[in-house]
């Protein structure tokens, strides 16, 4: 079973609350063992901490962490950790460098066979569009923050979709219509505090606050169309990538 919540956006401390709830229920675990990976964050110990105080005290789940760029373990050692989990939760930030990094250590290879043994697969921003075909990515900003471009950055490719996080938050839903215009695939845009949960060939959108926008975007002979996605029971995804 696939069991997949990309998260627009919001702190994992507490902020997603009844998603993160979501999250570790789809473990079916009393206990699940849950591992963090904050690649995208630089492996910030504020962002690891966050996530042993919010889904390990309050949730309630054994918690791990793995380090890529500070305290790298070796292979076999990830590995292990990948195995260990019964939820990989992926942290926001630097998209770009996480996935470049992910491909060249081979991890982009463990997270199908998480994927495929009913690991639960969540994360917020970067955490939510790496499972996807493209994310429309702020990862420029990290070396020019007062000028950049958003970019295209090639995902695990799972879902033919280009994912756009912080939609109206951050001012890129607009952008991201535009972008669009150029695309093979639909779009998904999605604000802070809205998550979009797939389990196997069913979706639904998730909400920790009402207002929280969740929109799919499609180009067809050259006109660019839109819907709001509202909080629904699961539909299939062949719906939701049909162009």
């Amino acid at each position: 079973m696939s069991r997949i919540v990309a998260i627009g956006g919001g702190m994992v401390q507490g902020e997603n609350l009844p998603i993160d709830e979501r999250i570790v229920e789809l473990t079916r675990q009393v206990r699940p063992r849950a591992l963090f990976i904050g690649t995208a964050s630089g492996d910030d110990p504020e962002k690891e901490e966050e996530f042993h105080s919010h889904y390990g005290e309050r949730l309630g789940c054994r918690t791990d962490t793995l380090t890529l760029l500070r305290d790298r373990p070796p292979a076999d050692a990830i590995a292990h950790k990948f195995a260990w989990a019964d939820l990989i939760y992926v942290g926001g930030g630097n998209s770009l460098r996480m996935l470049k990094l992910w491909r060249r250590l081979g991890i982009d290879q463990l997270f199908p066979i998480a994927r495929d043994r009913g690991c639960v697969l969540a994360g917020l921003s970067a955490g939510a569009l790496c499972w996807f075909r493209y994310g429309y990515s702020a990862s420029r900003r990290y070396n020019n923050p007062d000028n950049f471009p958003y970019i295209r950055v090639r995902a695990l490719g799972w879902f033919n979709a280009a994912f756009c996080a912080h939609a109206v938050i951050e001012e890129r839903l607009e952008p991201f219509r535009e972008f669009m215009r150029g695309q093979s695939c639909v779009g998904l845009a999605l604000d802070d505090h809205c998550a979009i949960e797939i389990i196997d060939d069913r979706w639904r959108i998730l909400r920790s606050r009402e207002d929280a926008h969740a929109e799919r975007i499609w180009q067809r002979r050259g006109q660019l169309y839109s819907e709001v996605l509202a909080d629904e029971n699961q539909r299939p995804l062949k719906e939701l990538l049909q162009r």
